[in-house]
């Protein structure tokens, strides 16, 4: 697999040099660095082409620039625009919408990525091979990741997949090893083949309500899950193999009031040996955004809410009675 993703990112390093020269026109940014910026939208924006390839350190892209007396509105950072550089870290502003193909894969040194609160996809392999990055929030606004997005990034310890997601594409998260807790959104209908394989230290996953569809070793050698809670009235569809070599006996899984017998009698989910409700014992999902920790609580039917109503709540462990 190593060999593999060798290849691809020696493909992806020739194939940017086609991109490194097709800008059209370069500026200073705040810290002395030319940026190369490319029109786009009939010339009224402009997407972040390449910088400088001594690029290092850290990395902030800015809102809007000026050029021949003319404002325009950053909304892109192009395919393979910064793929190999030393930056440690880089901060996106509000004003970018499309993160795109292979734009920071293989930034070694990456640690941080601040992504703002504008973006909507972000491409194939845009952080793939960064196995330095630990922090990076994912915005609630974000429609679409990639497929191998963060392959490899080894260093992740915790994702939440926002509700506009409506897919978790292949290779997504693969490689993560030190990833322990995702938290999966109420809008993903499907996820797909190898999305968390060999995501070897997964210990909490939450399932959206809405999945339907869950393909094959979409959560391969994920052996130390403890605690899955699945939060559709429907037991997703389980491609054989869809949880190969899980602890089937030892993790729990929690599931809707009233859905256990459905539960234990699908595919792949039959496998686990403890199937409970939610609210039986306790099932705890906690979500992290940037620096922020927002606990999730679950009524007795198992629906997720932020902001509990009156009524009787599970979080963090407990029975909680909100009045």
């Amino acid at each position: 697999m190593k060999k593999i993703l060798t290849f691809q990112f020696a493909l992806f390093l020739s194939l940017m040099s086609v991109y490194s020269y097709a800008w059209d026109f370069q500026l200073q940014n705040s810290d002395g660095v030319k940026i190369s910026y490319s029109y786009i939208n009939n010339n009224t924006e402009v997407e972040v082409s390449s910088s400088d390839r001594d690029y290092e350190g850290d990395l902030i892209i800015p809102e809007y620039v000026t050029y021949n007396g003319n404002n325009y509105k950053v909304t892109t950072i192009g395919n393979y625009a910064f793929s190999g550089y030393n930056i440690k870290s880089v901060t996106i502003p509000n004003s970018v919408i499309i993160i795109g193909v292979s734009a920071f894969s293989g930034c070694s040194n990456l640690t941080s990525a601040t992504l703002g609160d504008g973006l909507t996809q972000i491409g194939g392999w845009a952080f793939e091979l960064c196995e330095k990055l630990s922090t990076i929030n994912i915005p609630e606004g974000l429609t679409f990741i990639g497929t191998h997005s963060f392959d490899e990034c080894t260093s992740l310890t915790r994702i939440v997949i926002p509700d506009g997601v409506t897919s978790i594409e292949r290779d997504v998260f693969s490689g993560c090893k030190n990833l322990t807790d995702v938290v999966i959104g109420n809008g993903v209908k499907q996820i797909k083949q190898n999305a968390f394989n060999k995501c070897s230290n997964l210990t909490n996953l939450t399932i959206g309500s809405s999945v339907e569809y869950i393909e094959m070793w979409a959560f391969n050698m994920c052996k130390k899950l403890t605690t899955i809670t699945c939060l559709p009235t429907v037991p997703p569809i389980c491609d054989n193999y869809a949880f190969l070599s899980a602890n089937n006996n030892e993790c729990y899984v929690y599931v809707p009031v009233g859905t256990v017998d459905a539960y234990k009698q699908a595919t792949e989910w039959n496998n686990f040996k403890h199937i409970q409700e939610i609210g039986s014992s306790s099932a705890i999902s906690v979500k992290v955004l940037g620096q922020h920790r927002v606990f999730e609580y679950y009524s007795i039917e198992g629906i997720s809410t932020t902001k509990p109503k009156s009524g009787i709540y599970i979080s963090k462990g407990k029975k909680i009675v909100a009045k």
